[in-house]
């Protein structure tokens, strides 16, 4: 959930955790014609990105039924396309955002069929990629970022570890909206979720929405 009069043309959005499902991101730079940066070092993402991107340059979106593509959705492919997405304000970035800057393990899920890697090993699987990692501030300070008026985490685990990484340093987004998938497959404690919602909360957010499965969107509270 996105509070309205929050985001436009000027707003600069990182969105990390892609998958095979755009729809959030295209729906987003459609509405508001911001600068997106989408982060996720899973090659499958990276390739997607690359086939709806096609997709949409041609006009053509009747691409072959695929149950892994938006979650399953029928009406996928009309969503990208009626998005209209500003293609040249959306940019890739094959890297994980976590805590720490280099090299780390990237593990993959039990089910081939999925797409949801993880830092975390959530799924304590053994194959794994190396991948590169970054933490927020090194990545704003190499784009030239002096602030970001969204940060998206779908990151499989890896979001607690990013959001005290920006309490501690005083990074502040003016919105985020974060899974607590740690918390959703049981590897972190709801309470470690609750703790982090406090600390959030006294650094100036509010609350705005959680519905329940772990989604949370908080807003700087002195701007709501």
């Amino acid at each position: 959930m996105i509070p309205r009069g929050f985001l436009d043309e000027r707003s600069v959005c990182y969105l990390a955790g892609a998958g095979e499902d755009l729809s959030f991101d295209l729906e987003l730079s459609g509405r508001y014609r911001c600068e997106i940066h989408i982060i996720d070092p899973t090659p499958r993402a990276r390739v997607h990105f690359d086939l709806v991107k096609r997709g949409v340059a041609s006009g053509q979106m009747s691409q072959a039924a695929n149950p892994r593509f938006g979650g399953g959705d029928p009406s996928y492919w009309g969503k990208l396309g009626a998005a209209g997405a500003c293609f040249p304000r959306l940019h890739f970035h094959e890297i994980a955002l976590s805590d720490r800057c280099g090299k780390q393990s990237f593990f993959l899920p039990v089910n081939p069929d999925h797409v949801s890697c993880s830092l975390e090993n959530l799924q304590e699987t053994e194959a794994f990629i190396e991948v590169s990692v970054e933490d927020i501030e090194s990545l704003m300070a190499r784009l030239g970022h002096q602030g970001l008026d969204l940060l998206k985490l779908d990151i499989e685990g890896t979001e607690v570890r990013v959001l005290w990484d920006l309490l501690g340093k005083r990074i502040l987004p003016r919105i985020v909206c974060v899974e607590f998938d740690g918390a959703r497959l049981g590897r972190e404690t709801e309470e470690s979720a609750a703790k982090l919602t406090q600390a959030l909360l006294a650094a100036g957010y509010a609350l705005l929405h959680d519905d329940g499965r772990f989604n949370h969107t908080y807003a700087i509270a002195a701007e709501w």
